[in-house]
Formats: structure tokens, C-alpha cells, sequence
């Protein structure tokens, strides 16, 4: 914190002399150095400078930064990331790339809702890579094989949560930049007059991957046309996540052609009474409807009806688990007015 630095305490380096004396102490510069503290300085092997800063944008008081070798100075500081640092101090870190491990003291075990409790603990870091794929993607017509252009392309996560959306280019192609390690992603594409298909992404820890996804062109015909059916689980009537992305097929097809209609006609195995099974298939019509209309297709458009367990899949007496569940279903039906 000598006179002429940046802020309070600062960086400097020193040259070593041939006879092992100091040279004079050179700030680090405004790269580095903030009007906040920069402390902990530590250069390891390959010649990042590590350091601790409350000055630079952090996570919580003092936070790791590193900054790479550039000639005779240095990059930018990075945050080195949330497993290192924390919303407390973290600081005196060191880091050996040959052995991908390090140390780094803290005070996060007293960090309360309201403070940070000056308890200083050190803890050991396996590594800090950060592992990222790049999903690059190309949207095309599954005849013609020509690029689709804007068609909307989502990537979801294993929980089915969306993490992200974009718009392809002219060229049919969209680029997610994702975490990689131990993730596993989806990508769901949908475009105008089309129908929406679904494309899981190779698992791989970083790097490039190219996934093609074809799109079917939507035709429509005079007569009834089936589509595939959804599955429910023993005695429910809820939508699961699986029979949503099917809906969501639904919904776009009518959206496009008001002039479609559709009925929706329930199913069930048969354990239980005629009469409840009855009931149940009519309700899983209904909840699907239900779907489709919070979305926006108008209710005059859709008709539901129950076939309880008169009409299965697989007709079967003694069913295995495998075929009742594959006999809880919707099944639906297009028509033009």
C-alpha cells in the first residue's frame, strides 16, 4: 500500500538481480490493480498469476482471480469461478498444473445470512478446469435437405428444464456454448409448417459436437390422420413431461391450420371397475385438452371422449406391467371442417 498505487494495497513485481539483490518494486498497472485491495500474489509453473481482489467483480469480499502470461506482463484477471470462491474471503491460493490441485484459505464456514465470522479454514482444490462443449446444430428439411431458416431450436437439460433457445440462420444452423463434464442435453427444433422433432446430444466432456436435426414438412389430408399416442402413470390423469413434448407437436399443427380440428379419446388398462376406468379415461382426455387450450387453441376445436378399458392397445387378460402401461393412453385424431 506504498504511495503512487492504485487503491489500497496493490501488486508490484521486482526484477532479481545477477548478485541476488531486488531491483525496484513496478506496479502492476491498472490491469490488475483496482482502488479495492489485490493481495496473495501467486505465479505458478506455466506463469499464471494468481491472486486474491475485492475490487475486481467477485462473488463476496476477497475473491480468487487469475491472470495469464502476455510477454512481460500479464492478461486479463478472471474470476477462476463459484468452487473456488465463495460469498465470504477466499484468498492465499495456489495452484500445480502438473498435478491439477491446489489450496486455498477461507472464511466461508462462518459466513452467516447477515456476515462473515473470521473463521480462517484451508481447503484443497482438485482442479479448476472448466469444461464446455460446443452443440453446433443444423436444422434441415428431411426431403429436400435444405437448410431451414428461423426455425426455433431449444436445448433442455436432464430435469427436462429449458436452458436455452435460439433461431437458426440461413444456413439452418444455431451454436449453444454449454457446460460440459458429467451433463447430458436435449435439443427440441420446431419450425413453420413443420413438425417438431427431438434430438439428444452425445454425451462428451468438452469440445465441438455436430448434431444434424431433420424436420418433416406438416401435410395435411382430406381424411383423419393419427398421431402418436401419450402414456399416463398407473391411476393418474396428469400430463408427465414426456406427453408434453408430444402436445406441444399437437399445438403447433393447429396452430398452423385453424382450420383443423381434434379429437382427443381416452384409455385405460383393465384393473379396476368398468365404470371408474370409465371416469379415468374420460379425465385423461380432458387433461390433455386442458394443455393444449392454456396454450391457446380455442375449445370448440377440441373434442374428448373415454373408452375406459374397452378398447386396448394390447388386448390381454393376465397383462404384464409392460403392456397395462402401454394401454394408459391418449390417442388423437385430425380433422378438416
Amino acid at each position: 500500500d506504498m504511495p503512487g498505487g492504485m487503491g489500497g494495497t496493490d501488486l508490484y513485481r521486482v526484477a532479481i538481480e545477477g548478485d541476488g539483490e531486488f531491483g525496484e518494486p513496478e506496479n502492476l498497472g491498472p490491469e490488475i490493480n483496482t482502488a479495492g485491495n489485490e493481495d496473495f500474489p501467486f505465479v505458478d509453473s506455466e506463469g499464471t498469476l494468481y491472486f486474491s481482489s475485492d475490487g475486481h467483480l467477485g462473488m463476496g469480499g476477497l475473491d480468487v482471480f487469475k491472470a495469464e502470461s502476455r510477454g512481460d506482463g500479464f492478461g486479463k484477471p478472471e474470476n477462476v469461478g463459484k468452487d473456488v470462491n465463495s460469498r465470504a474471503d477466499d484468498f492465499s491460493f495456489v495452484y500445480y498444473p502438473e498435478e491439477k490441485r491446489g489450496y486455498v484459505a477461507s472464511n466461508r464456514a462462518g459466513m452467516t445470512e447477515d456476515h462473515a465470522i473470521a473463521i480462517d479454514n484451508i481447503y484443497a482444490v482438485k482442479d479448476i478446469i472448466i469444461q464446455e462443449i460446443a452443440v453446433n446444430t443444423k436444422v434441415t428439411d428431411e426431403e429436400t435437405g435444405e437448410p431451414i431458416n428461423n426455425a426455433s431450436v431449444g436445448v433442455y437439460n436432464e430435469a427436462g428444464e429449458k436452458v436455452d433457445e435460439k433461431t437458426s440462420d440461413s444456413d439452418g444452423m444455431v451454436v449453444f456454448t454449454l457446460p460440459g463434464g458429467d451433463k447430458k442435453y436435449n435439443l427440441q427444433a420446431s419450425a413453420a409448417d413443420y413438425e417438431p422433432a427431438a434430438k439428444e446430444v452425445p454425451h462428451q466432456l468438452d469440445g465441438n459436437i455436430d448434431v444434424d436435426i431433420t424436420l418433416k414438412p406438416v401435410v395435411i389430408a382430406e381424411e383423419e390422420i393419427e398421431v402418436e399416442t401419450i402414456h399416463f402413470d398407473f391411476d393418474k390423469y396428469n400430463v408427465k413431461k414426456e406427453a408434453a413434448f408430444e402436445l406441444d407437436k399437437i399445438y403447433d399443427i393447429l396452430k398452423k391450420y385453424p382450420a383443423m380440428n381434434l379429437e382427443i379419446i381416452g384409455h385405460t388398462d383393465n384393473i379396476g371397475s368398468a365404470e371408474y376406468n370409465q371416469k379415468l379415461s374420460e379425465r385423461r382426455a380432458e387433461s390433455a385438452a386442458k394443455y393444449l387450450m392454456e396454450k391457446g387453441i380455442d375449445e370448440s376445436r377440441i373434442e374428448t371422449s373415454g373408452k375406459g378399458l374397452t378398447d386396448p392397445k394390447i388386448d390381454c387378460t393376465d397383462c404384464t406391467d409392460e403392456e397395462r402401461a402401454i394401454n394408459r393412453r391418449d390417442e388423437f385424431k385430425f380433422s378438416i371442417n
